[in-house]
């Protein structure tokens, strides 16, 4: 059990260990999504959706009406290629009006690696493996309870509140569902114990779960959103492919719903270039002060994340017992780090601190086991 009152703070390194692509993985993967099929049906289809955001009354589309929008999916691709960014927020932030084919591709991206299997053990051969990542130590560390009986009011005690910077819900839908099968409970009792650890997505996220019950998302189930199929946005360069360039394919409203509904799970999340409020970063600002114990837990310490967090401000930056994993970076590059956010270091017993090479070798369950507990 989680009993100081703690905050981890989570970065694209926090899911990975699930598969997700980040930084320039997540861009090469764009590369891969919208060029993959050299017919341009993947640019057709992301056309047809900015077409369909522009004319939201649209019934009827031709491959002429889409053609201006498929002249912008083609500058967004090219300039992507030639800019040499090191994410793909660092393009968006620049390229403002390519916003929208940025947040659509990500969104089938990351709606991709959302697969339930990952959390599921396997059996290659004769062998029995648990899937790696460091959900499962968090999971264990709720659970265990050394002054009683684990089950969901104990488990709701837990000091603990998360703030992610990452699009994706695989934290609430491994919780939902280790919680439902460890202890048997309804879904209703199971919500309430997820919505007490309260897990915060910085810039939005794809939709909310059809168990979330919330209405500030649309809801969009684990891994739903694809570009293919019949009622999707491919369905219908499809069916445009198949005709001359002046035609139209009238949509069914099943089909333009759809449609709508991707627009809407895209526009659902921003990127650091679209300014995050003063209140929202004033409640972060509190939850850190309120806190006994920070956790950084893939992060990547942008200045951008930073100030979102209120983390210019010398009051937050003064607090005590704030840690951070470094996984990837040089060493000069962690003591920066340590010393720009006065990030407590750590030291063994004999009071000698630990190297900096290996800190920096430490993903996230590692860390934890080696270097601090929750």
């Amino acid at each position: 059990m989680i009993e100081q009152e703690t905050v981890l703070i989570l970065g694209a390194g926090a899911s990975a260990d699930y598969g997700f692509p980040l930084g320039k993985k997540l861009i090469e993967e764009i590369y891969i999504f919208i060029k993959k099929d050299n017919t341009d049906r993947i640019k057709k289809a992301l056309a047809l959706l900015l077409w369909i955001n522009d004319n939201p009354k649209g019934i009827s589309v031709s491959l002429e009406k889409i053609k201006p929008y498929l002249e912008k999916v083609n500058i967004f691709i090219e300039a992507l290629e030639l800019a040499s960014v090191s994410s793909i927020d660092d393009f968006l932030h620049h390229r403002k009006e390519l916003a929208l084919i940025g947040k659509l591709v990500i969104t089938f991206i990351i709606s991709d690696y959302e697969k339930p299997h990952v959390f599921k053990p396997k059996y290659p051969s004769e062998k029995f493996e648990f899937p790696d990542g460091w959900y499962s130590y968090l999971w264990q560390s709720l659970y265990s309870n050394p002054f009683g009986d684990a089950n969901l009011e104990n488990l709701a005690k837990n000091k603990l509140k998360i703030i992610t910077f990452n699009y994706d819900r695989s934290l609430e839908h491994f919780l939902f569902h280790a919680t439902k099968s460890l202890f048997n409970e309804s879904d209703d009792k199971t919500v309430d114990f997820i919505n007490k650890i309260s897990i915060d997505h910085v810039y939005g996220k794809l939709g909310a779960l059809d168990w979330q019950k919330e209405t500030e998302y649309p809801i969009n189930n684990y891994g739903d959103v694809s570009i293919t199929g019949d009622a999707g946005p491919l369905g219908v360069i499809t069916q445009l492919n198949r005709l001359n360039e002046i035609s139209h394919v009238s949509m069914p409203e099943r089909q333009i719903a759809k449609l709508k509904r991707i627009l809407s799970i895209a526009k659902s999340i921003n990127t650091y270039t679209e300014i995050i409020s003063s209140e929202k970063t004033n409640s972060y600002k509190k939850t850190i002060m309120a806190a006994d114990r920070v956790y950084f837990l893939g992060f990547g310490y942008h200045q951008q994340n930073l100030n979102a967090l209120g983390l210019n401000d010398s009051k937050i930056i003064s607090k005590k017992n704030k840690y951070g994993t470094t996984f990837s970076l040089g060493r000069k590059e962690a003591i920066d780090i340590y010393n720009k956010l006065q990030i407590n270091y750590p030291v063994y017993s004999d009071g000698k601190p630990p190297d900096y090479s290996w800190l920096n070798s430490l993903k996230i369950e590692k860390y934890f086991r080696e270097v601090l507990q929750l």
